[in-house]
């Protein structure tokens, strides 16, 4: 018979009350108290079936006694027939002892459960990747050896709990009529083989996530174990190695050779990782500097004359002040330094085109082709030159040919266009004549007419700066220290050739 524990532990309240519905036992209380009341009812129920099997057994003997006496003062030639009488007692007294056995053996195995109460105990099973038929099963007995249930009710629970790819399987079974069957089909069936390594790979390569919490994660590790013989020393490793990569914290965890005194461990570990990192934020305000440094700061400005740049004073009492301003590149009073006459001797004269900012914030230049002017944009991320067609069409009148290309320009939002072709023009830039190489493509690829690139660029001295574009040709240097060192050396030779050293 069941103890009060044992139903307490395997059964719900609402089972327990439930059972005493049924009993017609009251149903207010605990758990326990409900459990001791149906364990005392089934005791009182057990005592007069064993009341009835007593009566039962006088009555047979008394019986038995009476046939015997009625043996004795029969004739002899009735002997045989008392015999036969005796034995078919005999055999009835034996059948009603099995029926006694039998609802004997009910009373001791009570149901104090619903189907529904088991149900939710146990998982449901869909053939899907990481699911083990064995181990499901397993539990499913496991739960069904507690509630006593028996190869009818094994079935129905199994079939009820199965779904997905396992429920479509045993659609399609025949002739599965018992619990040991179907059983048999769904390992055949969806049972892995599996490799002892594969297990130990999956360990190792299964890391703690961000989100999963220690717990989850140790019987996930564990669920993984499951289909191995794995010793529990080294899950307990596999599951270290998945927390922390920490050599130091590894050595202190290392020694838990139980899942049991793991946890412990990992638990105070937890503990000690989230002080540590409350300790080790950054202060939220720094140190405000305090309101007299300010003051004294400001109180006490670095002095510096901005008319003879001494730092002793400042420009309303300089000394000079009276001599002007001082230049700080000849050092003179009088004059500013983009005023100084030493500047405009150092200066060499130099033939640079100039020309004002064109088309907006786009620096340009404007340049002459065949006698007309046109505004040009000057564009450093342009690796070639560009006409656009229309502009190409009326400059084509002056006997210029265009030659084939098989160049490709990429403009904005990344579209490619195969240019029209390719043509060599003189262009006047300012007083000077350059050669350009211009790519014509069609008029809807570039907004402005002429784009200058840096084909062009590379060849000459270019300058741009705010508002305008300068561009000249490049020029030697000058020559006299070259030809200095060309007599210096005609002359070296010259003595060398007649065996003496110039002096």
């Amino acid at each position: 018979m069941a103890t009060v524990e044992e139903l307490s532990e395997n059964f719900t309240k609402i089972g327990l009350v439930r059972e005493c519905e049924r009993l017609g036992l009251p149903t207010n209380g605990s758990k326990n108290e409900m459990a001791q009341r149906i364990i005392d009812h089934q005791a009182a129920a057990n005592g007069e079936d064993d009341d009835d099997d007593g009566s039962q057994r006088d009555d047979d003997d008394g019986s038995v006694h009476d046939e015997q006496n009625d043996e004795n003062e029969s004739d002899a030639d009735e002997n045989d027939d008392s015999h036969a009488d005796s034995d078919d007692a005999t055999v009835r007294g034996n059948d009603a002892n099995d029926e006694r056995e039998a609802r004997r053996n009910t009373h001791q195995r009570p149901q104090v459960y619903s189907f529904r109460d088991m149900e939710e105990s146990i998982e449901s099973f869909g053939a899907e990747d990481g699911e083990d038929v064995k181990v499901w099963l397993q539990q499913l007995e496991t739960v069904a050896e507690s509630a006593r249930w028996t190869g009818e009710h094994k079935m129905i629970m199994l079939r009820k709990k199965l779904t997905g790819t396992a429920r479509r399987f045993v659609f399609s079974l025949q002739d599965v009529s018992s619990y040991a069957k179907l059983k048999k089909a769904l390992i055949d069936e969806f049972a892995p083989f599996v490799r002892a390594s594969d297990v130990h790979r999956t360990l190792g390569n299964r890391k703690k996530k961000p989100t999963e919490t220690t717990r989850d994660y140790i019987y996930e590790m564990q669920r993984i174990a499951l289909a191995i013989d794995l010793d529990e020393p080294s899950l307990c490793e596999y599951i270290v190695d998945g927390i922390t990569d920490d050599e130091f914290h590894r050595s202190l965890l290392y020694e838990a050779q139980t899942i049991r005194h793991l946890k412990e461990k990992l638990l105070n570990y937890e503990k000690v990782t989230k002080n540590s990192r409350k300790k080790t934020k950054p202060d939220e305000k720094r140190e405000k500097p305090r309101a007299e440094n300010k003051a004294s700061a400001k109180s006490d400005p670095k002095k510096h004359c901005f008319n003879c740049g001494d730092a002793s004073h400042v420009a309303s009492e300089c000394p000079q002040k009276s001599d002007g301003p001082k230049c700080f590149n000849c050092n003179a009073f009088g004059h500013l330094s983009k005023d100084c006459p030493k500047n405009k001797t150092k200066q060499k004269e130099k033939k640079v085109n100039v020309v004002e900012k064109v088309n907006g914030d786009k620096p340009g230049v404007l340049l002459n082709l065949f006698g007309r002017e046109f505004s040009a944009i000057v564009d450093t991320g342009a690796e070639i030159s560009l006409i656009r067609k229309d502009l190409w069409t009326d400059l084509a009148e002056n006997d210029v040919q265009m030659r084939k290309s098989t160049m490709k320009v990429r403009g904005f939002g990344g579209d490619v266009r195969i240019v029209c072709g390719e043509v060599a023009l003189t262009a006047t830039i300012g007083e000077e004549e350059f050669p350009i190489r211009f790519y014509v493509v069609p008029n809807e690829a570039i907004d402005m007419q002429v784009l200058i690139g840096m084909d062009f660029l590379s060849g000459v001295d270019y300058s741009i700066s705010p508002g305008e574009v300068r561009v000249k040709k490049y020029r030697p240097s000058d020559a006299e220290p070259a030809d200095v060192d060309v007599k210096w050396i005609r002359r070296v030779a010259e003595y060398l050739a007649l065996d003496r050293v110039p002096t």
